[in-house]
């Protein structure tokens, strides 16, 4: 510029992100996790019925999946092949 001072910076907000973290019973490696949004966002791209994380558990049946989007509910589905 110019005048030697930046352009002005859009304004924007940080939030923190979304953690999920449980457990399958009896505790069973391998078992393959999917979150699914009940609900659109109103902050950002996501929409009711989408998968927003795949993951498996570990061998303690362990899962933990994020960061997700803190404005939306969601819900877990397990399955074990």
């Amino acid at each position: 510029m110019a005048d030697g001072c930046q352009p002005t910076i859009p304004q924007f907000s940080g939030r923190l992100g979304l953690y999920i973290e449980g457990s399958v019973s009896p505790p069973i490696s391998g078992v393959d996790i999917r979150l699914v949004a009940l609900g659109d966002s109103g902050t950002a791209p996501l929409q009711k019925g989408e998968v927003v994380l795949e993951t498996t558990t570990g061998p303690d049946g362990l899962f933990i999946g994020g960061p997700l989007y803190d404005d939306a509910n969601y819900t877990i589905e397990a399955s074990k092949v």
